[in-house]
């Protein structure tokens, strides 16, 4: 999470809810489309095959109700990626100075019993 957090400004944090929360939510294909789990028309076979192992792999974690957040620091990109590359060539990633204590902004959030649900949909995964 810190290396998430010092070079992109992003924390994805989960807790256990109960299952009730998820009533009413995308489920099955939908949920599964809307992530990007799901190849579209024009898919490569091998974007079809790199899906599917996908899905299952998802299948294979499902457990208990989670919510999830995406928060995001809404810092400038380039002062924060200077800093990070500096600290990281010398072996000691570090976030800027003064970067506590910082607001964030919920950017996503969904209740899932999949945790890994945001694999395809957010980059940092």
């Amino acid at each position: 999470m810190f290396l998430c957090l010092a070079k992109y400004g992003l924390i994805d944090r989960q807790c256990e809810v109960d299952a009730r929360h998820a009533e009413g939510g995308l489920r099955g294909v939908a949920a599964l489309r809307a992530n990007g789990f799901v190849a579209g028309a024009n898919a490569t076979t091998e974007d079809r095959k790199f899906a599917a192992g996908c899905m299952d792999d998802l299948a294979q974690e499902m457990g208990p109700c989670v919510l999830k957040l995406f928060l995001q620091d809404q810092l400038p990109d380039n002062p924060r990626m200077a800093h990070f590359m500096e600290t990281y060539t010398k072996g000691q990633p570090e976030l800027l100075p003064g970067y506590w204590p910082r607001g964030f902004v919920v950017t996503d959030a969904c209740i899932t019993n999949a945790p890994s649900i945001w694999s395809e949909k957010h980059f940092y995964s």
